[in-house]
């Protein structure tokens, strides 16, 4: 049942985690957030991979990024990079990646441009994309 509200559902790039997995089996990994939800959430996908022990998720503001060992493997979301004051530990992270898959960003980017193509003045076409 719709609520008339555009909606769209999207996948995301399974390649970051297999590669996390991948390396959880011959070293620590550890994979910085801002949010305790997305720690609970990654415990949850890693918690049955073979390694799973080395899996360590740490909170901005919360756990101490200094733990990290600088040999180990880091993962930094977007959001947390902004908040890390530790140069050394940002120059040595694995490179930043989109989270979305390919298909879901340009889904994702078609309703916003839609969305706002509809609120142009003198332009009548529905969220959908179709003519009002």
């Amino acid at each position: 049942m719709g609520v008339g509200r555009p909606w769209i559902a999207v996948s995301l790039r399974t390649d970051i985690y297999a590669e996390i997995a991948r390396l959880l089996r011959s070293s620590a990994v550890y994979f910085v957030v801002v949010d305790a939800r997305f720690e609970k959430k990654l415990h949850g996908i890693f918690e049955s991979v073979s390694g799973a022990a080395g899996f360590h998720a740490l909170v901005i503001g919360r756990d101490d990024v200094t733990v990290i060992p600088h040999d180990a493997p880091v993962y930094i979301t977007r959001a947390a990079r902004a908040r890390v004051d530790d140069d050394r530990l940002l120059q040595r992270v694995l490179p930043e990646d989109r989270v979305f898959s390919q298909e879901s960003a340009r889904e994702i980017l078609s309703v916003v441009i839609t969305s706002n193509m509809a609120v142009v003045p003198g332009r009548e076409t529905a969220v959908d994309g179709s003519a009002a």
